[in-house]
Formats: C-alpha cells, sequence, structure tokens
C-alpha cells in the first residue's frame, strides 16, 4: 500500500478508498424510479381492457367442453371428439391471435429520455437514456445492445416491483446481442440504457464579438436547438439553434432558458447525471437540445415505434481561438 495508506484500519481504509461507493454509472437504486415524471405518468396511462380474455377462457371452456360433449359428439358418436377437439383449439387459437392483433397490433410503442455529456477533451459522450413501451405481438425480441454498455429495468415507485424485473436467466445478453425477456409481448417494459460512445463532434468558443458575446462553432451531425452557454464570468447566453459547421454569436439572456433537469422526464437517476455535468458552471457549461444523431437516442427493440422525442446535449465549452 502506498505510505499514506498503511497506517488505516480495514474500515477507514474501505472508506479511503471508496469501496462501496456509489457508482457514477449505476446510481443507488432510490434513484431508479420513475413516480412523477413524463416517462412514470407515460406507463401508469390505462391500456386497453383485458375483461374479454377472462370472458373468451369462460365461454372457450364451454363449447369444448359441454358443447362438444354434447352437441358436437353425442352418446352415439363419441368418436367425433378425435377431431372436433382438435378443431375447436385451433379455433380458438386463432380468434385469441386475431383479437390481440386488432387491440394490440405488431410491435408497439414506447417514449425516451435521453441525455448526452459531451466529454471535454475526449473523443467521447457518455448516453444516458431511460425509456419506457408498450408492447402488442411481438413477432422478435432480440435486439442489438452493446457489451459495454448498462441495461437495466426501472420501477415505477419504491414500494413496487421494477418494470421487466426477471429472472436472469430469461433476460440474456451475449455478443453484442439482448434477448429473451427484456421485451415481452402484451407488456409495459420501462429501462436504463447507458453507455459510452466515440464521436468527434464538439461545440468550441472559437472568438468573441461585440460586448464579450462568445462566438461557437459546432461539428456535431445535428442540429442545436434553444443553445444555452454560461461563461466563465457566470453570464448567460443563447442562441436559437446552431447549425453544423456554422459560426454563431450568441445574445445575452436573463433568465437561463434550454434544459433543465425538470425538462428531462426521467428518474431520479437522471437528474443527478444532469446535475452532475452541468455543476461546474465556472469553467462554462452549455447545453442544447437536439434531435436524432449518431450518438443518440440508443435504439434497442427495432419494432417498437419511439415516439420522435429531443435529446439533450450537454458539455463545457472548449475554446478554439
Amino acid at each position: 500500500l502506498p505510505a499514506p495508506l498503511q497506517h488505516l484500519n480495514g474500515s477507514d481504509l474501505r472508506s479511503a478508498l471508496k469501496i462501496y461507493d456509489e457508482t457514477p454509472a449505476l446510481p443507488d437504486r432510490e434513484t431508479l424510479f420513475l413516480k412523477n415524471t413524463r416517462l412514470g405518468d407515460e406507463i401508469e396511462k390505462p391500456g386497453n381492457d383485458n375483461a374479454w380474455v377472462a370472458v373468451f377462457l369462460v365461454v372457450f371452456a364451454a363449447v369444448i367442453g359441454p358443447v362438444n360433449l354434447f352437441a358436437f359428439a353425442p352418446k352415439a358418436k363419441r368418436h367425433r371428439l378425435f377431431w372436433t377437439t382438435p378443431a375447436l383449439s385451433l379455433l380458438g387459437g386463432v380468434v385469441l391471435v386475431a383479437t390481440i392483433f386488432l387491440q394490440d397490433g405488431i410491435g408497439g410503442a414506447g417514449k425516451r429520455s435521453t441525455l448526452v455529456v459531451l466529454l471535454p477533451g475526449q473523443n467521447q459522450a457518455a448516453v444516458f437514456q431511460e425509456q419506457v413501451a408498450r408492447t402488442g405481438f411481438l413477432m422478435k425480441r432480440t435486439f442489438t445492445l452493446d457489451d459495454g454498455a448498462i441495461f437495466a429495468p426501472l420501477a415505477v415507485e419504491a414500494s413496487g416491483p421494477f418494470r421487466g424485473s426477471m429472472d436472469a436467466a430469461m433476460a440474456r445478453r451475449a455478443d453484442g446481442q439482448g434477448g429473451g425477456d427484456w421485451f415481452q409481448s402484451r407488456s409495459r417494459p420501462a429501462q436504463l440504457l447507458r453507455q459510452l460512445t466515440p464521436t468527434r463532434g464538439r461545440v468550441e468558443r472559437v472568438g468573441t464579438g461585440g460586448g464579450g458575446a462568445p462566438i461557437v462553432e459546432s461539428s456535431l451531425a445535428t442540429v442545436l436547438k434553444n443553445f444555452v452557454l454560461n461563461d466563465a464570468d457566470g453570464k448567460a447566453w443563447s442562441a436559437e439553434k446552431i447549425q453544423p459547421g456554422e459560426r454563431v454569436t450568441l445574445k445575452a439572456i436573463s433568465l437561463l432558458g434550454g434544459v433543465t433537469a425538470t425538462s428531462l422526464g426521467g428518474s431520479r437517476g437522471l437528474t443527478l447525471a444532469f446535475e452532475a455535468a452541468t455543476a461546474a458552471r465556472a469553467t462554462g457549461t452549455r447545453t442544447a437540445w437536439v434531435g436524432s444523431s449518431d450518438v443518440a437516442p440508443v435504439d434497442t427493440l427495432a419494432s417498437l415505434r419511439w415516439e420522435s422525442g429531443s435529446v439533450a446535449y450537454v458539455g463545457v465549452a472548449e475554446t478554439r481561438m
């Protein structure tokens, strides 16, 4: 051990090395709930009424039992049971599948909240994504999942089970693929996804205009909307949008706008990630909303129709004069 640590006892040593502290990658369980959030409200919306399933089962039991026995295969023709029973079973299965198709459709739909933190001095971005979905009938349940990504179920509230909580043997991930019961037919899964993604895109401060207004240029492959920059003096500057490769002189604003922790709409864990990324305002943090880009959102199950939402980009303004 290094000399400064040699005199510590076991308890102090664990504390000094932060062995049992939370990690930035996966926060404490108590922060991973969607209660009273935009995503939580979406997953708690009432879905299709499933009372018809109970009615169908009662009717099916009556048809394949007493009706089949006394109407289709009476006492004198009991041999008919050998073909009426499988025929009725097949018909019942067809009716059940057809009803599910008509009610829920194939695939499903979902919403995502995504935060991208561009890491200063590195060609990497940290992606924090939370998502909820309503699935119908799923023809395929495998999807691309980077081996280095964290992918885990989320819960609506602390007192309830995690959405999508499952036996480890049923939720599989290997060789860049996720499968098993991460997504199930006619369910409402909620998940978080976190990963590091390579990117050379960045926003740089390339000069200063009149009144000290920063001039910035973006090399990101997407349009930045509601761009806000906090400079080293504590002043806030903004631009309605910044096109890739375009130099824009920012305008001073009195009220901080753009991305906020509340507007992300995710769990407390997502809020903590945003607050950590924007805490060092003295160095000049910036935020913006964008659409889909080469970095985010991260796609999972391809058959789901994800609502087109904004992605929040945050980072530290680097200087290139």
